[in-house]
């Protein structure tokens, strides 16, 4: 699912947030929340495993993977993306809902929250990904990560 183009140019805060229920092969099927300038190349995270029922999952649009701050940006586009392939096939895989996206031009912006990332649930796993759209997706490993300074 994509959505897009739209303007951040004068946003303080702006984020995706949506709700979760994922039973998937771990490391090899992903949903990934992720957002791009341009339409096609996309950028963010995705959550692989099973999390146990609902959860919330957050893409937060000032802090994006390979693409840093969107705010201020004058075209926007945020996807879902489920990634799969043929080798372990579950019975369930991904579903989502209640899926807002926000933008903020206040000062202060109450509820806009940094993502929750896998918090108590042991059987997830949050992967950083990049995508090409019509290529597909590639999970980034944790040795592909640039360092942290």
């Amino acid at each position: 699912m994509i959505f897009g183009p739209f303007s951040l140019a004068d946003a303080t805060a702006a984020e995706l947030t949506f709700k979760l229920w994922l039973y998937v092969e771990n490391n090899y099927d992903a949903l990934c929340r992720m957002a791009s300038v341009n339409g096609s190349q996309f950028y963010g995270s995705c959550t692989t495993g099973n999390s146990g029922g609902w959860i919330d999952r957050v893409l937060d649009l000032s802090n994006v993977y390979t693409l840093g701050d969107l705010r201020g940006r004058p075209q926007v586009w945020i996807a879902l993306i489920f990634d799969t392939d043929s080798s372990i096939n579950y019975a369930e895989g991904a579903y989502v809902d209640n899926v807002l996206v926000r933008k903020c031009t206040a000062a202060t912006c109450a509820g806009v929250n940094p993502d929750p990332g896998a918090g108590n649930v042991p059987e997830l796993i949050e992967i950083s990904a990049e995508a090409t759209i019509g290529e597909g997706i590639r999970l980034i490993t944790p040795r592909e990560l640039p360092p942290k300074n």
